[in-house]
């Protein structure tokens, strides 16, 4: 299932080769968001006025958020592959 509403993804971080070797690691952030006037807060949804609206997007963010934190799981083993790879290569 692709994203509705692509507000979240994620990246990698891995040791570049001079560096010390580290574990892999994620980081979950938000892809997109808006301002609203007045305040720096970053907005994940349009202006909310129902109980349905908020269902509809409380549920939309969490399928969301679950589906990026399955792509980063994937990300995750095979980032962690090539870096148990890397060292036995050495």
């Amino acid at each position: 299932m692709a994203s509705i509403t692509d507000t979240f993804d994620y990246f990698v971080l891995t040791p570049k080769k001079d560096e010390l070797p580290f574990s892999p690691i994620i980081r979950l952030h938000l892809k997109m968001w808006s301002h609203d006037e007045g305040n720096d807060l970053p907005l994940i949804t349009p202006r909310l006025i129902n109980n349905q609206e908020i269902d509809y997007w409380v549920d939309a963010l969490k399928r969301d958020l679950d589906h990026v934190g399955r792509l980063a799981k994937g990300a995750l083993k095979r980032a962690n592959e090539k870096f148990r790879q890397r060292k036995i290569d050495k």
